[in-house]
């Protein structure tokens, strides 16, 4: 996206411009930088007045470059496309927002770090190609003329970094102290994921098979009764009722067995299934605590349409550049595809997406994320508590409790708990 300077007749002062381009059949639509702040304008057409929103510099917390899910005509049918935006959290609420592609939402607890409640977040961004050139476009302009705007903590995914970002809020990794061992808990805590499917649907199949054999070959059935047709359609019924029966009780070890994240005060284990092996097959892949980095707690955009729109908060666990496992030589992210089960994912990571971020991890690095839900933690918070005050652990550990037993063993690794009563 170029952007030049302008010949807006809002101010006498220097100015940047960044134009959105043939957009819903307006090509004069613009963003301007000024020494004061930012305009938005909204030109005017043949089924619109003009409009502008002004943002003076001393208004804005925090610039985030966030993405979210758009559900967009594709011709006849509807795709979803992950889209960038540019969210400029106030400190006072703005004017009345009268351009289409700005949105303004009050957020009374706004999940950045960094930012101040309540705030007022200004959203610029929306469906289609020339608004997301238009938002990558405004970004590269907005960090080169203030840089120290963007945000700098650790809590949330950015898709850009100025180079010449604010202070970072956050110190290195060996200013803070590891645990003694009389510190941790004893054993090893066995977080576990229990997959009920297994368990709801054999015995619908169980059933399934029973009714449909009794019908057929039972006292007073339809083989008795000599009904040709209905004795076919039966049998029909009992084979594949037969067939699933026996396919589920092949599957049932494998949908049963037990999916876990072993914490230990050596490192973390994750168990899960092997993809397509005997039903008894698990996969384990350790991670010894040297390895580990850094564990940080964010929120991400829901790329994977699971709410669309909202957001997932993911636990990333960064390590060294390609761990391996004793014994097996291939890195950690290419043996978690082995397994299934957990909802986990590996990436490898070139560089730091926020400048809080580059002060705890040292990049080129592997990435683990995994899951959580903070509400479900918060309604079982009192499972540990009552553990807690009994020294020991809560049993059994549920996926809730993972933070709290992360932060137990390596609490000196764990960034962005904060949220963690207890």
């Amino acid at each position: 996206m170029a952007y030049t300077a302008g010949d807006e007749p809002m101010s006498s002062e220097s100015t940047v411009r960044v134009p959105l381009e043939a957009h819903r059949g307006s090509g004069r639509d613009a963003a301007v930088l000024t020494e004061s702040g930012l305009e938005l304008v909204r030109a005017a057409s043949a089924v619109r007045s003009a409009a502008h929103l002004r943002v003076h510099w001393e208004d804005i917390q925090v610039v985030s470059t966030w993405q979210r899910v758009y559900r967009e005509r594709c011709g006849d049918s509807f795709v979803y496309r992950t889209r960038p935006v540019l969210d400029l959290y106030l400190h006072r609420e703005p004017e009345p927002v009268l351009i289409d592609w700005v949105d303004s939402t009050h957020r009374p607890d706004p999940e950045l770090d960094g930012v101040s409640a309540p705030a007022h977040r200004l959203r610029i961004g929306g469906e289609g190609a020339q608004l997301e050139a238009f938002v990558r476009g405004l970004a590269t302009a907005l960090g080169e003329a203030r840089p120290e705007l963007f945000y700098t903590g650790i809590r949330a995914e950015q898709w850009f970094c100025p180079e010449h970002a604010g202070p970072v809020p956050y110190a290195e990794p060996a200013a803070r102290r590891a645990p003694t061992a009389d510190e941790t808990p004893a054993g090893v805590a066995r977080v576990r994921y229990h997959r009920w499917i297994g368990i709801v649907l054999l015995p619908v199949w169980a059933a399934g098979t029973g009714i449909a054999s009794l019908a057929l070959w039972g006292p007073g059935g339809t083989v008795d009764n000599g009904r040709v047709w209905s004795a076919v359609l039966w049998s029909t019924a009992l084979l594949v009722f037969g067939g699933m029966l026996g396919w589920g009780l092949w599957s049932a070890p494998r949908w049963l067995a037990r999916i876990e994240v072993r914490v230990d005060e050596h490192g973390l284990g994750f168990v899960q299934k092997r993809r397509w092996r005997l039903p008894a097959r698990r996969q384990r892949t350790t991670v010894l605590w040297s390895e580990v980095q850094a564990v940080v707690a964010r929120i991400a955009p829901d790329v994977g349409q699971r709410r669309l729109g909202d957001t997932v908060h993911v636990l990333d666990i960064y390590l060294h550049p390609q761990p391996a496992e004793a014994g097996d030589d291939r890195p950690a992210a290419e043996q978690l595809r082995d397994g299934v089960g957990l909802e986990l994912s590996s990436r490898v990571c070139a560089a730091a997406d926020t400048p809080g971020l580059a002060a705890l991890v040292a990049f080129p690095a592997t990435c683990l994320r995994l899951p959580y839900e903070p509400w479900i933690e918060q309604e079982r918070a009192h499972e540990w508590r009552r553990a807690h005050e009994q020294s020991r652990l809560p049993r059994p550990l549920r996926p809730a409790h993972l933070r709290r037993v992360l932060r137990s063993y390596r609490g000196d690794l764990c960034y962005g708990f904060t949220d963690l009563t207890a």
